[in-house]
C-alpha cells in the first residue's frame, strides 16, 4: 500500500520531484563549452548540488548522460593499474552521448563528442577519477535540462534497465511491462547509503528471479516511488533544524509523513513530538477538540516508520490513519506526560531514553516505535518499556521528571484511567499511598541526619516491591528521627507526623507484594509525595526550612 501512496504523492506532486532517470546529486566541475570548441574547467562549490541525469550501476561499465565520474568523461584512472578500465569507461560514454545526438539532434552534444574525441583539453590540477562533472554552453545553458535529451535518457534508462525476455505484472500499478533489473535511486538513512527492493544473494532468490525482479516493479514506478521518497527524506537545510519538511529522525528509526491533501498544521504538530516547543505544545492542550470539525475532514495521513539495515531500507511500520485522530491523539500523548516540575514537553527520544543510564547508546528501536505508536494512534504502551523504567529507578533509589511522565504516560495508556499532574489525595490505592509513605520517611530520614545518602538509595527496591517485609523497619526508624527533628524544630516534627497519619490512615494494611502496575503507582505517588514535600518547604520561612541541594536536586528529579 505505501509504495501506491509514494507513487501518488508523485505524481500529485510532479513539479517538485526530479524527472524521470534524473536526481539531487552533489557535483565538483562546470565544464563550460565555448563557441570555439573547447572545455573551461570550473571547479564548483563545496556541497553545490543540482538535478542532474543519475542510474543505478554495481561494478559493470554503465555511463551516466552528460554528466559522470572523471573516470568516465575524461578517461581519468583512479590509479596506473585501472588504466584499461578508465579507457572503457571513456569509451561507453562517447558512444552513449553519440546515440544521445543521433536521437536528439542537440548541438552541445554534438560539440561535447567532437572536443572528447579530437583531445583538445588538459584537465586541471586537483581533478580526481571520483569528481563528478557536469557541461555547461557559454550561454549557461546545461544540455542535460534539454526536453528532448531527458525524454531520450528517460528511454534508454527504460530500455536497458528492464528486462526484455518477459513482461512481469507490477506490484504497484497491476500494469504488464518488463520489469526493472536494479532499482537505480538510492535513500541515505544515518550513514548508510540504502535501497528498498534489492536482492544480490542465492539466499534472496525466488522461483528463479534475481536481483529487484523478486518484486517485480515497472521502470515509471520505481522512478515514481523512488523520487517521492527521496523528496520526503530531505532534511532542512539549516543544520540547526532536526529533521526535515516530512520527516524526522529519533534514534536509530526514521518517520516519514504526509498527508494525502495539503494540512500544514499537522506538519507542525508531527515535529514536536521529535523537538517539542512549550507555548505550542500549551496552544494544543489549552485548544478545544470540536469532534464535529474533525470528523468531517476524510483527509489521512501516511506514516512510514524505516531503518536502515546494511545497505538495506527496512519498513517497519506504516499505518494511514484518519488526520484528525492524529491531532486528537498527539494533543493526549502531550496531555498524559504533564507532571509537577517537569521543566518542559518530553520529546519521544526523552521518553524512550529514560530507562537507560545511557539512551544514546543503548535505546533501541522497538522503543522508539512503542512510544510513537502511542503518540500517533492511541496503542497501549509496552509493558516491555515500564519494566524498564521501573527497574532504573529501583537501580538508582530515586526517580526524575520525565521517569515519573512516562510512568505517568505508560499508566494512562493501559486502562485510560484519568491522573492528576500532581499529588492526588483521591487517590487510595495501597501501592499509590505507599509511594507517598516511603516519600515522607525518606524526608523524615533526611531531615534528621543531613547525610548525602537516603533510605531511597538503599531500600526503594524493595520497598516498591515487597512493601510489607520493609515498611515495618522503616516506621519504627522514623520515629527515633522524629524525636531528633523535633528537638531542633517542633514545628517539623508535627507537620511530619500528621502527615504520616494522613496517609497511614488511609492505608488499611501494607501489600506483601506489587505487581507491575503496582510498582508504577508506587513510584508515581513516591514522585508527586516528594514534590509536595518541596514545595511546601518552600512556603515556610527562611529560618526554619533548611533544605540541602542535594536534597532540592533530588526532588526537582535531576
Amino acid at each position: 500500500m505505501y509504495m501506491r501512496r509514494l507513487v501518488e504523492f508523485a505524481e500529485q506532486h510532479a513539479d517538485d520531484l526530479p524527472p524521470v532517470g534524473y536526481a539531487r546529486k552533489n557535483y565538483q566541475w562546470f565544464v563550460v563549452i565555448t563557441h570555439d570548441d573547447r572545455f573551461v574547467f570550473i571547479q564548483a562549490e563545496r556541497g553545490e548540488q543540482r538535478v542532474i541525469p543519475n542510474r543505478s550501476r554495481s561494478s559493470g561499465v554503465s555511463p551516466i548522460l552528460l554528466t559522470d565520474k572523471a573516470e568516465y568523461v575524461f578517461q581519468l584512472p583512479k590509479n596506473p593499474d585501472n588504466a584499461k578500465r578508465a579507457e572503457k569507461c571513456h569509451l561507453a560514454y562517447l558512444k552513449l552521448l553519440k546515440e544521445c545526438y543521433e536521437a536528439t539532434h542537440n548541438e552541445a552534444v554534438q560539440k561535447i563528442v567532437r572536443i572528447l574525441e579530437s583531445k583538445n583539453w588538459q584537465l586541471p590540477d586537483g581533478m580526481k577519477s571520483t569528481d563528478v562533472i557536469l557541461f555547461r554552453t557559454e550561454a549557461g545553458d546545461f544540455p542535460h535540462e534539454d526536453n528532448k535529451v531527458m525524454n531520450f535518457w528517460k528511454n534508454f534508462l527504460s530500455n536497458t534497465g528492464a528486462n526484455d525476455e518477459t513482461d512481469s505484472i507490477c506490484f504497484i500499478c497491476g500494469r504488464s511491462a518488463p520489469a526493472v533489473k536494479r532499482h537505480s535511486i538510492e535513500f541515505s538513512l544515518g550513514r548508510e547509503r540504502t535501497k528498498l527492493i534489492s536482492a544480490n544473494e542465492s539466499a534472496y532468490l525466488s522461483y528463479g528471479l534475481e536481483n529487484s525482479e523478486i518484486a517485480s516493479t515497472c521502470f515509471e514506478c520505481e522512478q515514481k516511488y523512488g523520487q517521492a521518497l527521496s523528496y520526503l527524506l530531505r532534511k532542512y537545510a539549516n543544520k540547526k533544524q532536526h529533521g526535515g519538511p516530512h520527516m524526522m529522525e529519533i534514534g536509530n528509526v526514521t518517520y516519514v509523513y504526509w498527508t494525502r491533501l495539503s494540512d500544514p498544521e499537522f506538519s507542525g504538530m508531527f515535529k514536536l513530538l521529535s523537538d517539542p516547543d512549550g507555548t505550542a505544545v500549551q496552544r494544543i492542550l489549552s485548544s478545544p477538540f470540536r469532534r464535529a470539525e474533525n470528523y468531517a475532514t476524510l483527509n489521512h495521513v501516511c506514516i512510514l516508520a524505516l531503518s536502515a539495515n546494511k545497505a538495506r531500507l527496512v519498513v517497519r511500520d506504516y499505518a494511514e490513519p484518519p488526520v484528525w485522530r492524529v491531532k486528537n491523539q498527539v494533543r493526549r500523548y502531550f496531555d498524559a506526560q504533564q507532571v509537577v516540575g517537569a521543566p518542559k514537553p518530553a520529546s519521544i527520544y526523552l521518553l524512550a531514553a529514560c530507562m537507560y543510564r545511557d539512551g544514546r547508546k543503548e535505546m533501541q528501536k522497538e522503543d522508539v516505535q512503542d512510544w510513537m505508536n502511542w503518540a500517533l494512534y492511541g496503542k497501549r504502551i509496552s509493558e516491555r518499556i515500564a519494566v524498564k523504567i521501573v527497574r532504573r529507578i529501583q537501580a538508582r533509589g530515586g526517580m526524575t521528571w520525565i521517569q515519573a511522565a512516562a510512568i505517568k504516560s505508560w499508566l494512562i495508556s493501559q486502562n485510560k484511567e484519568e491522573w492528576t499532574v500532581d499529588l492526588d489525595h483521591a487517590r487510595i490505592t495501597p501501592s499509590y499511598l505507599c509511594g507517598r509513605l516511603f516519600a515522607v520517611l525518606e524526608a523524615v530520614q533526611y531531615e534528621a541526619v543531613k547525610g548525602n545518602e537516603t533510605i531511597a538509595s538503599r531500600f526503594y527496591a524493595a520497598a516498591s516491591s515487597t512493601p510489607r517485609t520493609l515498611f515495618g523497619l522503616l516506621m519504627r526508624n522514623s520515629k527515633w528521627h522524629l524525636n531528633k527533628i523535633g528537638k531542633e524544630n517542633k514545628g517539623y516534627e508535627v507537620r511530619y507526623q500528621q502527615r504520616i497519619q494522613l496517609i497511614t490512615g488511609q492505608l488499611k494494611e501494607f501489600p506483601a507484594v506489587l505487581d507491575l502496575q503496582g510498582q508504577a503507582e508506587f513510584a508515581l505517588g513516591y514522585y508527586h509525595e516528594r514534590q509536595e514535600i518541596y514545595k511546601k518547604k518552600e512556603d515556610m520561612p527562611a529560618d526554619s526550612a533548611d533544605v540541602s541541594h542535594s536534597n532540592k536536586a533530588a526532588a526537582e528529579g535531576e
